[in-house]
């Protein structure tokens, strides 16, 4: 006779829960408004193995509640914050502003080149076994001069 072992709960990702408690706070939401609010502030729409099992999860808890309602001949499935919910967003807001506050941030850059300079920047790192010495200097020499010009410009932008 064999025992099965319990299953373990993966651990979600404490930033994500706080995002949700914080969309959540604005007013209830059903699963689909919460992936597109997400999208939104990470730049990809999470998917819904990881959104329903979170909601589960924060069910479970008592940070969140849902209300089954009819819409358009459907069933659908609203959550809301709870005071409990409030509460543990209330002690964790200023991080969770900050964490919005960066991937903003991270979104602007983006606009403006960010991946296309990592990606370059990438193909560059894996050339490097194959480069000699002479062709890594100049490598070296290139991303000197552009942490230069970059922190002159931040601190040219921050008046230091």
């Amino acid at each position: 006779m064999s025992q099965r072992e319990p299953r373990r709960r993966r651990r979600r990702p404490v930033e994500m829960r706080m995002l949700m408690l914080y969309l959540l706070e604005r007013g209830p939401r059903h699963g689909y408004q919460l992936m597109k609010e997400l999208e939104e502030l990470l730049g990809k729409r999470p998917s819904p193995g990881t959104v329903y099992p979170l909601l589960r999860d924060l069910l479970r808890e008592g940070l969140v509640e849902a209300r089954v309602s009819g819409i358009g001949g459907r069933l659908v499935k609203t959550y809301s914050l709870t005071s409990k919910g409030a509460e543990l967003l209330e002690k964790a807001r200023r991080d969770v502003e900050s964490f919005i506050a960066s991937m903003m941030a991270l979104h602007e850059a983006r606009d403006l080149g960010l991946d296309d300079l990592l990606r370059e920047l990438w193909e560059l790192v894996r050339l490097l076994p194959e480069l000699e010495d002479k062709e890594k200097k100049t490598i070296a020499r290139m991303i000197r001069s552009m942490v230069v010009e970059v922190r002159r410009l931040r601190e040219q932008l921050l008046g230091d």
